[in-house]
């Protein structure tokens, strides 16, 4: 029976830990895998698992630790990974471990920025998005609300805040608009453009104009003749 371990691979040139993971199987067959994945996937681990082979080598996996019942898989694996950078360990993981990107490295936040420029969202997503915000709060939640700003002081941000937001803008200089962003910003403007003229009323609602007209001329009074 195998239980879940965390576990290290080890560089054969250098006799480095250079990752830690978790496995609930076999280590051979983990192994395997991360051997397998040097064909389809890309990263740092996978990176150095390709020039080790080329050079002829293969990394060595070795067992860590067991990760007793009870306890979360993903806080050991935190927890091994801390322990092995606090101890110099250039390690390749590319996350602090457990699922998700908790605290991603400068190499994962870059794939990231990458992969989100130029992604539009869907009009289904945008939808979703709106109905959220426009989503009421409950009683409750206003309650939380009041209860922060109670006894909070509406008034004049103090000189050191606004200072702190001046400084960043003083000496920089504006330059003359480029002709990609004056159409960006006409494309902007001509969306939120209104109409120069309003629409002709209909013949109902000219005769209900006529009608509160007339109403209001009785209540003040005939109009006097010009001089």
């Amino acid at each position: 029976m195998i239980f879940s371990c965390t576990y290290v691979l080890i560089c054969p040139i250098t006799g480095e830990v250079r990752y830690v993971g978790k496995s609930d199987r076999h280590l051979d067959l983990r192994h395997r895998e991360h051997v397998y994945d040097v064909r389809s996937k890309a990263g740092r681990k996978v990176d150095w698992i390709r020039w080790l082979l080329v050079q002829g080598h293969e990394p060595i996996i070795e067992h860590d630790e067991d990760i007793p019942d009870g306890v979360a898989w993903e806080v050991r694996e935190q927890e091994r990974i801390d322990y092995y950078i606090s101890i110099g360990c250039d390690l390749l993981n590319e996350t602090l471990g457990g699922k998700g990107v908790r605290n991603p490295s400068a190499h994962v936040r870059a794939k990231m920025a990458k992969s989100a420029t130029g992604r539009k969202q869907s009009p289904e997503t945008i939808a979703k998005r709106v109905a959220r915000l426009r989503k009421p709060h409950s009683r409750e939640w206003n309650a939380k609300i009041a209860a922060g700003h109670l006894g909070k002081v509406a008034g004049p941000q103090a000189p050191e805040l606004i200072e702190k937001r001046i400084a960043p803008l003083r000496g920089r200089s504006r330059g003359p608009m480029s002709e990609e962003q004056k159409a960006k910003v006409s494309d902007g403007l001509k969306r939120y453009s209104r109409p120069t003229q309003s629409p002709r009323p209909s013949r109902n609602h000219q005769s209900q104009i006529c009608v509160a007209n007339g109403s209001a001329r009785q209540k003040v009074g005939p109009r006097r003749p010009p001089r």
